[in-house]
């Protein structure tokens, strides 16, 4: 069993990986057209959410270089990470089709351990994000590990531990409305 250790989250990194690569593949051919025209047959990936605009207020725990800085501001953007804001652009959709896994993944986690190791690479990823859209990243994170700890404690006979998929969705949309914001 020892080898097994931290599986969960390889396994994840793993669908995050794959998730990205295809999400790569659309928006590059998104890229591929001029400016102003039309993406043809791409879904609009504002319209992927069925959470309603009126979902609860999220309170994030901050995530270092929160949205106050450069990026936070369309008139003085920072990229992050990332070179420019098509590399920005495109590292954040990728980002948004892989958290749209993460319901599903936290689900199937074999235990707490597992969790908390998506959330620690939504962190990762957060720490890559423009300034910005950090503290979206922040409040996806932190209904992750409250999932986590309350995994934990069903582990331990507590009650059934429930995912905050509206509070969760909430969040991703934070990160839907950069991207439309700030990459179209």
């Amino acid at each position: 069993m020892g080898g097994q250790a931290g599986g969960g989250a390889g396994r994840f990194r793993v669908l995050w990986s794959r998730a990205a690569a295809g999400l790569a593949v659309v928006v590059l051919a998104a890229c591929a057209q001029g400016p102003g025209e039309p993406p043809g047959d791409l879904p609009d990936p504002t319209m992927a959410s069925s959470t309603p605009a009126t979902a609860a207020p999220v309170s994030p725990t901050p995530v270092p270089g929160g949205a106050s800085g450069p990026g936070s501001d369309p008139a003085t953007p920072g990229w992050g990470a990332y070179e420019d804001r098509e590399e920005a652009c495109t590292a954040v959709t990728d980002d948004v089709l892989a958290l749209s896994l993460v319901p599903t993944n936290v689900q199937l986690a074999e235990d707490s351990g597992d969790i908390s190791g998506i959330g620690t690479t939504i962190v990762d990823r957060a720490l890559r994000a423009p300034e910005g859209v950090r503290d979206s990243y922040a409040a996806a994170r932190e209904v992750v590990e409250e999932f986590a700890q309350a995994k934990a404690g069903e582990d331990g006979g507590g009650p059934e531990a429930e995912f905050d998929q509206s509070r969760y969705e909430a969040a991703v949309e934070g990160i839907r409305d950069w991207l439309t914001t700030t990459c179209s």
